[in-house]
């Protein structure tokens, strides 16, 4: 897929006016196939352009026309309209069709842009877009939403990490920027990390379908329970065949450990709950079976000590050290 990002509005009043080429004409012919809604909206601009264009032109003289009148003025002459009745009429339609046009096409150009705002701190975050998308914003994330109804655009710029369901609009598109790569939505809800400095951004499609690429490479589709990945730094994409448990943990506040070592564990904490756990060498390969619903940070390591043996050093709000001799 070639990524022309060109403005369909422009395109058809070139079309309207005669003034396209060959190739522009098939490429609005192209676009209007695509959707139902696509071939309305480009058959009602079509009729503002042509109804504007069909206004009749009146060049009067009006000295000319007023000379003759005198000479034929007498005090039993019959007086003639300068402008047969019919006439009149035809120009003041053409005139309400031109204003109308005018007006029509000065309200759908002046339409402002919408823009809206979302940020998470310390805990994840759930909001909704402008458009009604649900947005779950992880920790330290923002998200800037911008819509413009001319093109019927609907954009999102994240920093960090984000999860959305992404609101159906027939015949509007929904495009996620991060640096230099972009997530076009397919009709589906999807997660992005795209944390500050990392080499690497992961996308997580929980239904549906998305499109992963950049300016310079069409790049991947990641269906429904795939992960998918982009590097900065080599510019390559790739994917796995399905996520993780707990990928998705921030969201679901759920975490699940099926005889998963310490060191994986604790890691897992530290990315959902933004902590600080560390714990002895001698102890990270001991096991542990466990599930955590909707569970505060201090319950979830105190279960896991009480669970492995382990005593529980707390250095602050979410600093803990776990101390222990090793497990059999």
């Amino acid at each position: 897929m070639e990524n022309q990002h060109y403005d369909i509005d422009d395109l058809i009043a070139r079309v309207a006016a005669g003034e396209a080429t060959p190739a522009e004409r098939q490429q609005l012919a192209d676009w209007e196939q695509q959707t139902p809604e696509n071939g309305r909206y480009a058959r009602q601009l079509r009729t503002i352009f042509e109804r504007a264009a069909r206004a009749p032109e009146v060049a009067v003289n009006t000295e000319a026309a007023w000379q003759k009148v005198k000479q034929k003025i007498s005090p039993s002459a019959r007086v003639v309209p300068l402008w047969p009745p019919m006439r009149v009429a035809r120009l003041a339609a053409g005139i309400v069709f031109l204003l109308a046009g005018a007006y029509l096409a000065f309200q759908f150009f002046s339409a402002p842009v919408q823009q809206q705002q979302l940020a998470a701190a310390e805990e994840p975050k759930t909001g909704q877009l402008l458009d009604g998308t649900r947005a779950v914003l992880n920790r330290n994330t923002q998200v800037h939403y911008r819509y413009n109804p001319r093109k019927k655009e609907r954009t999102v710029t994240l920093q960090g990490e984000a999860f959305f369901d992404i609101q159906a609009r027939p015949g509007e598109t929904f495009t996620l920027e991060t640096d230099e790569l972009r997530v076009r939505d397919i009709g589906t809800a999807f997660n992005v990390r795209a944390l500050p400095g990392s080499d690497t951004v992961e996308i997580i499609v929980e239904t549906g379908l998305v499109q992963a690429y950049t300016a310079t490479d069409r790049g991947i589709l990641i269906r429904e329970s795939e992960k998918g990945f982009y590097r900065k730094s080599t510019k390559t994409f790739w994917k796995e065949a399905a996520p993780q448990p707990n990928d998705l943990a921030y969201k679901t506040k759920v975490l699940v450990f099926n005889n998963t070592d310490l060191r994986t564990v604790v890691k897992t904490i530290n990315t959902v709950y933004g902590a600080r756990i560390a714990v002895q060498a001698a102890i990270e390969n001991c096991r542990i079976t466990a599930e955590f619903k909707d569970q505060k940070l201090e319950f979830v390591v105190d279960v896991i000590a009480e669970t492995l043996g382990l005593s529980v050093e707390k250095q602050g709000p979410k600093d803990f050290v776990l101390h222990g001799v090793g497990c059999q």
